[in-house]
């Protein structure tokens, strides 16, 4: 028997599709709709999302700096008050010292009074100063042709002849520690204002006292 020529007649091989062809036009697609949809999206307003963690307020630079400054300028303005208060005592202290030093320690001191018992002359001695200071407290006032002559009265021996007082409230005489001691009285008497100096009161004896010698 004949063989079939349909059977005999070779077969042709079925053409396989590109597959990578299809594929690269799909990915090609696909690519074309990403970008139409970037292109197409608005863009958001909001920043990127910042991935890195907060420091926080305390690892501030900007605010470590400023605190510095700020305890600089602090430390400067105390050292600089501290100073000035500083000198201001050493200064005061000084005033003090020097008043201290200028006050006079009173060795010596007598109050004067009349015939009625009434104060009328005080007298301080200061040894440092060699003088003695005699303050009217009472209202009596000598002529002008008469002066009050000081004078002091040892225990024994004639009276020693201490200076002229002038006619002011205050004054003050130059005696030397040699000339107060061992007297425990002095007088004031009523001279001629142009007189020579006597070695012994000549008008009448005005004031009186008790010369206190101070011990401290």
């Amino acid at each position: 028997m004949p063989d079939n020529p349909a059977m005999t007649e070779p077969t042709s091989p079925i053409p396989t599709p590109a597959a990578p062809a299809a594929q690269a036009a799909h990915t090609t697609t696909a690519a074309d709709l990403s970008a139409t949809a970037d292109a197409t999206t608005p863009p958001s307003d909001d920043p990127a999302p910042d991935n890195a963690p907060s420091r926080g307020l305390w690892h501030s630079v900007a605010l470590w700096r400023s605190l510095a400054i700020f305890f600089v300028i602090v430390m400067l303005l105390a050292g600089s008050a501290w100073l000035s208060m500083y000198e201001m005592m050493t200064t005061h202290i000084n005033n003090l010292s020097k008043r201290l030093s200028d006050t006079p320690v009173v060795a010596h001191l007598a109050v004067l009074n009349n015939g009625q018992g009434e104060a009328g002359v005080l007298i301080t001695y200061a040894p440092q100063k060699q003088q003695l200071r005699l303050q009217r407290v009472g209202s009596y006032q000598e002529a002008d042709d008469r002066a009050l002559h000081l004078w002091a009265l040892p225990a024994q021996g004639a009276p020693r002849f201490l200076g002229v007082l002038g006619r002011g409230k205050l004054e003050r005489l130059e005696v030397t520690e040699q000339d107060m001691k061992d007297v425990p009285t002095l007088a004031i008497s009523l001279e001629a204002k142009n007189g020579p100096a006597a070695d012994q009161p000549r008008g009448p004896v005005l004031f009186k006292g008790t010369l206190i010698h101070n011990q401290l």
